[in-house]
């Protein structure tokens, strides 16, 4: 049987007619699937460690679509409890942010505290990838300090000053609180922030123990080996802070918003 070359003309004219409308449909569902697509990228309050207290839960929110976003409901649950969705309006553009939405409050208690938070209904209609909507962490709720407390040695309650710093600042002090810190050098520069709770009658003391605190300053802005920002109430004694001579600054112990009753001793 002989088929003419109209005929095969015709045929292949449909194929390709077929094979481009196919084409064109594909491109059409893939560009509906990105246009509304929401989600987020960080939970930047409460902090990670914190003491017991009511927090901003706020939300960096990112548009990944293609079509401008004006609308989104932002979900959130703290320990499996839903709480208040956040309606957002306003108006970003394709793979733009905005930080920092606060979506509400919360009175954390001590303990771990799971927050899980998603975006949905971008733009009022439903958000085919959801892969990117829902964020969950971890917010650890500490109890204020109180008593003696070890840094450095074997098995200590505080690896470092750095860490003791950190968890001061964080959780705050309900009583007089002793770092005991075990004979030996530590390489360390470190701040001692304003701690909640501090007053005359709850104070913090570094019992140094005559150990060794010693750092090179190199940085303009960080030439000191411990950096008082605002702490109050704080004592150390018998700590051997040094800068080596090769340092390009040398300042021992800088003191910023000058505190009250803070104390190196001998």
């Amino acid at each position: 049987m002989k088929i003419s070359n109209k005929k095969t003309h015709s045929f292949m004219h449909r194929i390709l007619l077929l094979t481009l409308a196919l084409s064109l449909f594909s491109f059409s569902i893939t560009k509906a699937q990105s246009s509304n697509d929401a989600g987020l990228t960080a939970i930047s309050s409460p902090p990670l460690l914190a003491a017991p207290n009511t927090y901003n839960v706020n939300v960096t929110l990112e548009n990944f679509g293609s079509f401008n976003l004006t609308s989104v409901n932002i979900n959130w649950e703290v320990n499996g409890i839903a709480q208040t969705v956040f309606n957002w309006t306003g108006n970003l553009s394709q793979d733009s942010s905005l930080a920092s939405i606060t979506i509400g409050q919360f009175a954390f208690t001590y303990g771990q505290n799971i927050i899980k938070i998603w975006t949905s209904l971008p733009n009022g209609t439903t958000d085919v990838n959801p892969s990117n909507d829902t964020i969950v962490t971890t917010i650890n709720i500490c109890q204020p300090l109180n008593g003696t407390y070890t840094v450095g040695g074997i098995s200590p309650y505080f690896n470092s000053f750095t860490e003791a710093m950190s968890v001061l600042g964080s959780c705050g002090i309900s009583g007089n609180v002793i770092l005991d810190v075990a004979p030996g050098t530590y390489n360390e520069q470190f701040t001692i922030p304003a701690i909640n709770g501090t007053s005359t009658s709850a104070t913090v003391k570094i019992k140094g123990n005559n150990a060794t605190l010693t750092f090179t300053p190199n940085i303009n802005d960080k030439r000191y080996v411990i950096l008082l920002d605002g702490a109050q109430y704080i004592t150390i004694d018998s700590l051997n802070i040094t800068v080596p001579n090769n340092a390009t600054y040398g300042w021992n112990i800088l003191m910023l918003h000058p505190p009250d009753g803070d104390s190196p001793e001998q």
